[in-house]
């Protein structure tokens, strides 16, 4: 049977391939999702699911997770700068949370993704020169997904740490897409439609700048990343505790965007391609 190593090479081509062809011919977001677990589905038949779960519902976990993520990802590239910068933030904390679980493949992955995700941050910050596009989007989302999943294997003290720590590293992306279809769904909107009313642009509306927007959300990202290595080092109760403030955290975050007028929010197109 092939390496691991050889088998996510494969299937982060097939996510890119599967972004690239929806950059050329935008299929139907249905085609789309189907295709998106069909390799979640191969994915954790194939290099495994997360720990911490019994196996039937960790599979299930694992099956939505990745395609989730990928979305996620791919939501989340709508502005200047946003995605790449926050990959590269929460690949570095999952290669540190590698270190502290005793995982060095967590690691490894964690130190290449954030350098590929860096260097192209840096022609894609405000204002850009180059972007991402679906094909780079999905391809990142699905690497994020399987090192999260990947982490869940390392040797924490309890099974809050277990599932916490790669829960927060992943929770800002978590947050800005529950806040979109929230957002569509509270407004008649289309889950799958575009628009401007993510965590970026209101952000940048409140803030005055993409620029302030973007560090805004690299300090959220930052704190999330303190948070799970907290959770991974703690003992169960305090773990508990600081799980309870990055979530209530995140939440004060949404309500306080949830607040802010974009204009032309609920009917402009433009944004992301999910």
């Amino acid at each position: 049977m092939p390496s691991p190593p050889f088998l996510l090479l494969l299937f982060g081509a097939v996510a890119f391939s599967l972004g690239f062809y929806d950059d050329l011919r935008s299929p139907r977001p249905i085609y789309r999702l189907l295709l998106q677990f069909l390799l979640a589905s191969f994915s954790v038949t194939f290099i495994g699911w997360v720990k911490g779960f019994p196996d039937g519902l960790a599979i299930l976990l694992s099956v939505v997770g990745i395609a989730g993520m990928m979305n996620s990802v791919n939501m989340m590239d709508n502005m200047d700068g946003v995605a790449s910068g926050l990959m590269t933030l929460a690949m570095l904390g999952f290669a540190v949370l590698g270190v502290v679980t005793n995982n060095p493949q967590v690691t490894v992955l964690g130190v290449l993704v954030a350098g590929a995700a860096l260097g192209f941050w840096w022609h894609n910050r405000p204002p850009a020169r180059i972007f991402m596009g679906d094909a780079g989007s999905l391809l990142l989302g699905y690497l994020l997904a399987v090192t999260a999943i990947l982490a869940s294997r390392g040797e924490f003290g309890h099974w809050l740490g277990r599932v916490g720590a790669p829960f927060l590293l992943l929770s800002v992306f978590l947050t800005d897409t529950a806040f979109v279809v929230l957002w569509r769904a509270r407004h008649g909107l289309p889950v799958m439609q575009g628009d401007r009313n993510h965590t970026s642009h209101r952000l940048a509306v409140l803030l005055g700048s993409e620029w302030r927007a973007n560090l805004a959300l690299y300090t959220m990202q930052l704190m999330m990343g303190v948070c799970a290595l907290g959770v991974s080092l703690l003992p169960p109760l305090p773990s508990a505790l600081l799980i309870l403030f990055a979530i209530a955290l995140l939440a004060l975050f949404a309500h306080r965007l949830w607040q802010v007028d974009v204009e032309d929010g609920e009917s402009d197109g433009s944004g992301d391609g999910a």
